[in-house]
């Protein structure tokens, strides 16, 4: 058998067969990126089955990736967490917790109502003697309703800002394409635009 055969070479590219050609010029069709190393099929003679290219010994360039150490090491954290001197010392100079307050919540659905109704309770005898009994009575059940009527107007308050807010992000990032509202809005942020860039 001659030499020229030995090194007849042929392979599938897209599926469709091609060859033979010379081990130089398959390394070539390789190097210029003309053969994929996984889809792409070799075969010669004396070999069994076609085989992915990229299984061929020296058709491929072998690339190192040795990495350096640095790149082998677990990447750091990089979250830090803030000491709490200095979450204190930003407490100070921004005046607290920006927000809602805990202690509106607490008064308003827990102290209010127990420091009402206790007061009320004491106070019924003294208002009976100035008012009567029958007066009393009916303010005794209204009276006992008040700590509801404030905690609603409370959480309607609440809820009326929210629904500011939200409908003023959503003029300012033109959800509600109305033009009218969107300059009313820049108008009346201008001045505090201007107060912010005073300072």
């Amino acid at each position: 058998m001659n030499e020229a055969t030995q090194d007849a070479w042929f392979f599938t590219r897209d599926g469709v067969q091609e060859g033979p050609v010379m081990m130089a010029e398959l390394r070539g069709k390789a190097r210029e990126g003309g053969l994929n190393p996984r889809l792409d099929m070799v075969w010669t003679q004396g070999m069994a089955d076609w085989k992915p290219a990229g299984e061929i010994e020296d058709l491929f360039e072998k690339r190192a990736t040795a990495e350096p150490q640095e790149a082998l090491a677990p990447a750091a954290d990089p979250y830090q967490p803030p000491q709490s001197d200095e979450s204190a010392g930003m407490l100070s100079q921004e005046g607290g917790w920006p927000g809602a307050r805990r202690r509106s919540f607490y008064l308003m659905t827990v102290l209010f109502p127990f420091v009402w109704n206790f007061g009320f309770a004491f106070g019924a005898a003294l208002l009976a003697q100035q008012f009567g009994p029958e007066i009393m009575g009916v303010a005794t059940i209204g009276a006992a309703f008040v700590p509801l009527v404030v905690a609603i107007l409370f959480w309607l308050m609440i809820l009326l800002v929210l629904l500011m807010i939200a409908a003023f992000v959503a003029i300012m990032f033109g959800a509600i394409n109305h033009p009218e509202l969107r300059q009313i809005f820049e108008e009346a942020m201008r001045p505090l635009q201007e107060g912010v860039g005073g300072q």
